[in-house]
């Protein structure tokens, strides 16, 4: 993840902007090459998606089970 990315992810922490760590996080999980990290950062964009009742839930739930870290 690019330190810009990060930068953004943390001050999207302290501003409590639950519907851009959604977006940040998947964002984030494109980015790495690492399958671990991948589901890392889906499953913060999952748990922020279920917090708002965001529209992404369902996707990311699907992703999730894709990869088998969901049942």
């Amino acid at each position: 993840m690019s330190e810009e990315l990060n930068s953004k992810i943390l001050a999207a922490h302290c501003e409590k902007d639950i519907h851009s760590l959604i977006r940040l996080y998947v964002e984030a999980s494109k980015t790495t090459g690492n399958h671990d990290e991948e589901c890392f950062f889906l499953t913060n964009a999952y748990i922020c998606a279920l917090e708002t009742g965001s529209s992404e839930t369902k996707f990311l739930h699907d992703q999730l089970k894709k990869y088998g870290r969901e049942i």
